[in-house]
């Protein structure tokens, strides 16, 4: 049987004991809706890790995540690192990487938020090189989980840097990127109304399920409710209604 649940629940530090107690040898899958890692044991040790940049920059995110799921499923086929000892060294450091966490966290509560050069005027500031780096790619807002994948050196060494930039107040947050699951419900929210205009009135539509789509807009239904009663997806749906946009069927949305 797996050992599964919630890190809310059962903090990661709590299932690598349970793991290591009794000498579990398989993989711990963790996710928390962003980033999604696989740890693998060996007799209870780490031995190997990805879903980040390196298997030490996986084991690290592993040790901040406090939400989201984890899984373990015994198996005898992990693949352990030639020369496990750096991860090791990691787990050593547990307790001194959650508590920089904790201080990270304290100044970027989110992954999911963007961020931006601040507009105070600072003195002249010493930078590290990552610190240059990130500079230079801000021409204008930009998410942390892009910068992340441009920076290279894994998320939770990106986090440090970019709090330390936020300390010397030369960037700032500007808020939050929609998550995927919250613009696909203000997407299927979304009620489609017909553009009355003249042209619009008489412009041809082609394709069959554009029409029938069409022929189903009462200016009430939403676009989920109309995509669920002819049976498509929600993908599918935005794809005629941005169709019929573009050919003035109907009115440009609001808030999407």
């Amino acid at each position: 049987m797996a050992l599964k649940g919630e890190l809310s629940d059962i903090p990661v530090k709590e299932v690598f004991k349970i793991i290591s107690e009794t000498k579990g040898t398989g993989i711990l899958n963790l996710s928390n809706g962003v980033h999604n890692l696989q740890l693998q044991f060996q007799n209870g040790k780490i031995v190997n890790a990805s879903g980040d940049k390196t298997p030490t920059d996986s084991l690290k995110l592993a040790i901040t995540m406090e939400e989201g799921e984890f899984e373990f499923n015994k198996t005898g086929s992990v693949k352990p690192l030639k020369d496990s000892k750096d991860l090791e060294k990691v787990l050593d450091d547990f307790d001194k990487i959650k508590s920089e966490w904790e201080k990270i966290k304290s100044l970027i509560p989110s992954e999911q938020y963007v961020v931006k050069l601040s507009d105070e005027s600072t003195e002249q500031i010493e930078l590290s090189g990552n610190e240059w780096k990130i500079i230079a790619m801000l021409k204008g807002p930009m998410p942390i989980l892009e910068i992340e994948k441009q920076l290279n050196i894994g998320a939770f060494e990106t986090l440090k840097v970019l709090s330390s930039l936020i300390k010397k107040k030369l960037i700032e947050l500007s808020g939050e990127v929609e998550t995927e699951q919250e613009v696909d419900e203000k997407i299927a929210n979304l009620v489609p109304v017909r553009n009355l205009g003249y042209w619009a009135m008489r412009s041809p539509i082609e394709g069959i399920k554009a029409i029938e789509f069409y022929r189903r807009i009462d200016d009430k239904k939403t676009l989920g409710q109309i995509a669920k009663e002819m049976g498509i997806s929600l993908k599918e749906a935005k794809e005629i209604f941005d169709y019929l946009l573009k050919n003035d069927k109907v009115e440009p949305p609001k808030g999407v």
